[in-house]
């Protein structure tokens, strides 16, 4: 991947996130970045772009693009709609998770964003940890062609 300009969040820094993570601080962006689990936050503290923040609504409030990666369709569902989540942020414009969701929560997900003015990319990956590690996962994306094109890079 080319080095890019950026500044994007991404809400889930666990096995496979930490790994999105690390890639896209390595390839120039600036990061916005929230896990409820602190020890994992740490990780990133010496890595330069990456700002920590307490919760999903403030990752929507620093980036136009935010992107997903979960353990599960429930706390998709909370991040992305709960109390503090991010459909409640000033910023974001684009949400694309890279949860596996499944399509009945994804579609719930989706509606409430697009009806709040936030476009929608349904992405979830394939290869497991490893695949991450290597940066060689298979993405599979669901969504407007031209939302795609814009996060594509």
């Amino acid at each position: 991947m080319a080095a890019v300009e950026c500044k994007i969040g991404l809400v889930g820094i666990g096995n496979m996130g930490y790994h999105f993570a690390r890639r896209l601080l390595e390839n120039g962006c600036q990061l916005v970045i929230h896990d409820k689990d602190e020890e994992r936050l740490k990780a990133f503290e010496s890595f330069a772009g990456a700002e920590i923040v307490h919760s999903p609504k403030h990752v929507a409030d620093e980036a136009e693009i935010v992107f997903v990666s979960l353990p599960t369709p429930s706390v998709v569902s909370i991040v992305a709609l709960g109390e503090d989540g991010l459909i409640h942020g000033e910023k974001m414009k684009t949400y694309v998770d890279l949860s596996t969701t499944g399509q009945s929560k994804a579609k719930t997900i989706a509606a409430k964003l697009i009806e709040n003015g936030i476009a929608v990319l349904d992405s979830p990956v394939s290869g497991g940890v490893p695949g991450a590690e290597k940066g060689t996962l298979a993405v599979m994306v669901s969504g407007a062609e031209e939302i795609f094109t814009k996060v594509e890079p």
